[in-house]
């Protein structure tokens, strides 16, 4: 798969994502914090993990990972994306 097809697919894990806070109560959108930020990624990363180890093959944890990213770039996009710096 190629990059370009992943950010798209990214991003229409984000539209997902901005289309459940329009319509539902959501604990996320009334702490957007970074620390917040974190314990969800944590709590999808942690999804991953169980998705891995309780059924066959990668496809579970994949959908767990898609959701993970999306709301790193989430983060992102409230908080800021500092460039790298090479020091």
């Amino acid at each position: 798969m190629t990059r370009k097809k992943v950010y798209e697919i990214i991003d229409e894990e984000r539209n997902y994502q901005e289309s459940l806070s329009k319509s539902t109560f959501r604990h996320d959108d009334v702490d957007q914090s970074v620390p917040a930020e974190l314990v969800m990624m944590r709590v999808y990363l942690d999804k991953a993990f169980n998705a891995f180890t309780a059924n066959y093959g990668d496809q579970f944890a994949l959908n767990e990972i898609r959701k993970v990213t999306a709301l790193g770039v989430r983060c992102l996009e409230r908080h800021g994306c500092p460039r790298r710096n090479d020091d």
